[in-house]
């Protein structure tokens, strides 16, 4: 059903920008801008619908302050160009002198952003034994949530095929199953 509408809403949309475009009534140019305006707001409020039900899945760990670093910095690289085309191109002297301490400043904030985000240490890597000795230890502790924390590090690590990940699945299993007889 959603489909279905996402396509009528589609092609109301393109034949709404067509007529703007023509200017086939132009008695009713005001109303056909906001027809147009409101059959693609609908048209792509469909799609993103659409493409929120889909669910992506990872196999590696991404910390979640990493990821919001990283989604950023196309952000604030393209206010940086904006900024720079806004200034080289506006003919007032003081206003271009006021905006390139602006630029600077988003340039040393820019470089900053991409420093937290590129930093090998957050988060901290561990190798794998590293990460096995830690298991090992949270077991022997009964921290079944932070053992299974780290087996799915390790996991993350290794292929499908590979015999050491199916062994770590097993594993996970195990702690699992000790996790539920624990509660």
């Amino acid at each position: 059903m959603g489909r279905y509408f996402t396509y009528i809403t589609g092609v109301a949309t393109l034949l709404a920008f067509i007529i703007q475009v023509r200017d086939i009534f132009p008695k009713h140019r005001e109303t056909r801008k906001v027809i147009l305006f409101l059959a693609a707001g609908i048209f792509l409020g469909s799609i993103f619908g659409g493409i929120n039900s889909f669910e992506i899945k990872l196999e590696a760990e991404i910390h979640p302050v990493k990821l919001l670093l990283l989604i950023f910095l196309p952000i604030i690289s393209i206010s940086i160009v904006a900024l720079l085309v806004v200034a080289v191109s506006s003919p007032d002297h003081q206003k271009r002198g006021e905006l390139y301490p602006l630029i600077g400043g988003t340039v040393v904030f820019f470089v900053w952003v991409l420093m937290m985000a590129a930093d090998p240490e957050f988060p901290e890597q561990l190798t794998n034994r590293e990460l096995l000795s830690l298991t090992s230890h949270h077991l022997e502790s009964q921290n079944y949530e932070t053992a299974l924390k780290y087996l799915k590090r390790l996991q993350y690590r290794y292929d499908n095929n590979d015999p050491r990940r199916k062994e770590i699945v097993k594993q996970i299993e195990n702690v699992k199953e000790k996790m539920a007889k624990s509660m």
